[in-house]
């Protein structure tokens, strides 16, 4: 304090253009103003204290503090005034000691190329109209949307749309698997945009209703892809909180209104085009609205909302800054000051919302990083994940140690410094400790020999000499089918063949047989061809075993006499002498593993009991494709799959087999199951496992 009473204190002049507005009241009831920039069209809010402060600004600094303190309920000093005139310094709100022109003074706290690039490839905007004459005009016909049977008549088409969809579930569900031609994205992007349109045409007329001016309205692109923006700031000065809240919330009505009318209308409109785009903008307007524009942990529709209904502006700023101050208290009993004022619920639901949106924004900025990747070619798409992940997620953790850094000296001065040391050291012992000895990898059991018959033909069951779970012999038979087609067939092929050879035979009886003896023997011969087909179709109804095994599977329909349509599944054999394991690993572990202590199997099944295999054979070219089904992913399966072209399954990352023998098992595995494979392997750490995964990746992906 004496420092600044020993330096006399300036006050640079306000700027001409500036105005000041009453505002809502502030969280605790207090009045509020608002400066309006004009040239920027921002607004900077004031508390009463900052407002009789400006209200006094051409006087001297020490005149303006013993008037205020005289007449009014404060009690200020020259801090205060010298920290309101640092806020519009900041701001740019005073003029240049040197009549600067405000053009300079813009230009001199410009970014630089390299930061404008780095912070607007994300997101920028592009204003394209002026509304206000527009709203001028389309706002007396959208007068009656402000009234309340207006949305009692919305909520009825709602809920009748609703059910009118609850009775076609299946269809709706299943439209959004019916579609993916290229007209589709057409209607897709068609109903996005009428969707969006409505959405800010929503803010607009609302914005216009209660007297505030809509500057622009314009494409905003995030990750360079567009959406739609209308500039209602001036809803600021508004002091009725009612007002702003409708502001803010008019553009999600507008959607939902119109999804609601949309879904309706889907309900009941025949198959065909019309009927794709309303399911479009109907699924369209819901999920979006519904989905993102009412989250609160991102400067959406919902964050403002959220601010206005608990009074509570700035809520992201204010929340960070309670949050870390938080922090830094539970984790280094830190005793500064809190950063405001704050009822003990108001506090605690500060820190809750601010966690909870580094949360969401660690993954959302985690997952944009991702998608950057993948958007662009991969030499760019490299750099801006890392610049991604850098600037948003590595830069205010990093900021936030530089503090605590700076702060050391403190920070060492506190007992309760230790728990986080105790703990951090804790989490490294935990990270670089080799506590595992193991490698698990999905394994599939099957046995060595296993089949399963189908009727090749319609046929009836006349002889059935098996039952599941019995032992047959190689060459037994198992069951028996007549085909009356076939018996028909191979009769009329017997009286045909019958018939040619008794012309054979008289050939020098007749004289036109003995012109027609090559015609004949050529019809004899096809003849006995279709004989042997027909003898061998019936052949296929007898169904004898290939090997010596186990019944594992009956069809619990087949009866004597029962007819068995082709195709139908009759039974299933397996060889339970002996089994067949397949081990897939990963191309990161594959190098730990130690092939002479065999493998660990635990079968998903849990009636059944682990075993070990003592052989094993490591393959040492990574699979094309996966031979099975079961371990792939798109059938429920743990290992990460591609379906290509032809059907086949592409392993996602290099994946090897390991084939094992020579197992211990007890229980007959009849059918091929999926198991957890545990091999022996050198001792590892988490922090290791992970820094293999993350060097196989970046090997994998560094080619181009």
């Amino acid at each position: 304090m004496d420092a600044v009473l020993a330096q006399p204190l300036e006050l640079q002049p306000l700027r001409e253009e500036l105005s000041v507005h009453p505002a809502a009241p502030g969280p605790d009831g207090a009045s509020r103003w608002v400066i309006e920039d004009p040239i920027v069209h921002r607004f900077y809010e004031l508390d009463w204290s900052s407002f009789e402060i400006l209200r006094r600004w051409s006087l001297p600094p020490q005149q303006i503090v013993d008037e205020i303190n005289n007449s009014t309920v404060l009690s200020l000093d020259l801090s205060d005034v010298e920290a309101l005139q640092e806020y519009l310094a900041k701001s740019q709100l005073l003029q240049s000691a040197e009549g600067q022109p405000l053009y300079e003074l813009w230009q001199q706290g410009r970014r630089s190329k390299f930061n404008q690039l780095l912070h607007n490839y994300l997101f920028f905007r592009v204003p394209l109209i002026r509304p206000d004459r527009m709203l001028a005009r389309l706002s007396p016909l959208f007068a009656r949307c402000y009234q309340y049977r207006f949305w009692y008549l919305i909520a009825a088409m709602t809920l009748l749309g609703l059910f009118l969809v609850m009775r076609q579930w299946d269809q709706f569900i299943g439209t959004f698997g019916a579609y993916g031609q290229w007209q589709d994205w057409i209607w897709f992007g068609l109903a996005l945009v009428v969707s969006k349109c409505s959405h800010e045409l929503g803010h607009a007329l609302s914005a216009h209703r209660y007297g505030c001016r809509v500057p622009t309205m314009g494409v905003a692109f995030l990750v360079l892809w567009p959406v739609l923006y209308t500039d209602t700031n001036e809803a600021w000065k508004l002091q009725s909180r009612r007002a702003r809240l409708v502001i803010a919330a008019s553009g999600m009505a507008a959607e939902l209104a119109l999804a609601t009318v949309a879904t309706m209308a889907w309900s009941l409109t025949p198959e065909g085009p019309l009927s794709s785009a309303l399911f479009f903008l109907a699924s369209t307007a819901w999920v979006i609205t519904l989905g993102i524009n009412l989250n609160p942990f991102m400067r959406f529709d919902g964050y403002f909302l959220l601010s206005d209904w608990l009074r509570q502006p700035n809520l992201h700023s204010r929340a960070f800054a309670v949050a870390r101050w938080w922090v830094r208290r539970k984790l280094f009993g830190l005793g500064d000051r809190p950063p405001e004022a704050l009822t003990a619920r108001t506090q605690r639901f500060m820190i809750c919302f601010a966690i909870g949106t580094w949360l969401y924004r660690f993954v959302l900025f985690l997952g944009i990083a991702l998608m950057v990747y993948h958007l662009f070619f991969k030499l760019l798409g490299i750099f801006l994940m890392v610049l991604e992940l850098v600037w948003f997620i590595g830069r205010p953790i990093m900021n936030e140690l530089i503090v605590w850094w700076q702060r050391r000296h403190d920070i060492r001065s506190q007992k309760r410094t230790l728990i986080p040391l105790v703990i951090i050291a804790a989490l490294l012992v935990a990270m670089l400790w080799p506590w595992s000895h193991t490698v698990r990898a999905p394994a599939l059991i099957k046995p060595q020999q296993a089949q399963t018959f189908y009727a090749t033909t319609p046929g009836i069951l006349t002889d059935l000499k098996i039952e599941k779970g019995m032992q047959v012999e190689a060459g037994q038979v198992l069951l028996r089918l007549k085909s009356p087609d076939i018996d028909y067939e191979r009769e009329q092929g017997l009286k045909e063949i019958s018939l040619l050879q008794w012309q054979l035979d008289h050939q020098t009886d007749s004289e036109r047989l003995l012109e027609q003896g090559d015609l004949i023997r050529e019809r004899l011969a096809q003849a006995y061809s279709e004989l042997r087909r027909i003898e061998a179709q019936q052949q296929k109804l007898v169904v004898t075993a290939p090997f010596a095994g186990t019944v594992t599977s009956l069809n619990e329909a087949l009866q004597r006499g029962q007819w068995v349509a082709t195709e139908e599944p009759l039974l299933s054999l397996a060889q339970p002498d002996a089994l067949q394991v397949e081990v897939l690993v990963a191309e990161t572990d594959l190098g730990r593993i130690n092939p002479q202590r065999g493998v660990a199997l635990y079968p998903a099944q849990p009636e059944l009991d682990p075993f070990r295999c003592e052989q094993l054979e490591v393959e040492h070219l990574a699979l094309s494709e996966l031979s099975t089904g079961h371990l792939a992913s798109v059938y429920g399966g743990p290992v990460a799959v591609n379906r290509v072209e032809g059907g086949r399954l592409v392993p996602d990352q290099g994946t090897y087999r390991i084939t094992a023998s020579g197992c211990d098992a007890t229980a007959i595995r009849l059918r091929e199951q999926l198991a957890s494979a545990h091999l022996a392997s050198e001792p590892y750490s988490l922090l290791s496992g992970l820094w293999r995964r993350i060097q196989g990746t970046v090997i994998r992906e560094s080619g181009f």
